[in-house]
């Protein structure tokens, strides 16, 4: 491959069909690598995530979606109806992720507790 890469950069002036040749070449010898490092980057991205932190993510979406002065009061519907028509997503079996019903649940207790924020007077801000 070494060799290739390297006549890659040594023949820019060589005649178009040849370089497209040898780049297609290098192309198809590097797939494999490619193919390899792609699962590893998706495997270690799967493992820095995990179901705290997409629970963060949820409880502070609502957060921001009310501060910017949108509704929040269906929110949690979103889950309900997403695991009615996807019922088979990585949502509904956990893992990396909590399941619908268990996002559904934070969410109505963090829309509850937004509202209390709101009725109390206090300022609009996560715990």
């Amino acid at each position: 491959l070494e060799k290739d890469i390297s006549w890659l950069e040594e023949n820019h002036d060589s005649e178009i069909e040849d370089y497209k040749n040898k780049k297609t070449e290098c192309e198809e010898k590097m797939k494999p690598f490619v193919a390899k490092m792609y699962d590893m980057g998706a495997n270690m991205g799967a493992m820095s995530y995990s179901i705290d932190y997409e629970n963060e993510a949820d409880y502070l979406s609502v957060y921001a979606i009310a501060m910017s002065g949108y509704k929040i009061d269906d929110a949690a519907n979103f889950w309900r109806r997403f695991a009615v028509e996807v019922p088979g997503s990585i949502y509904s079996k956990g893992g990396s992720h909590p399941s619908t019903s268990e996002r559904y649940v934070r969410i109505e207790q963090t829309i509850k507790e937004v509202y209390a924020k709101i009725n109390n007077g206090e300022k609009l801000l996560p715990n």
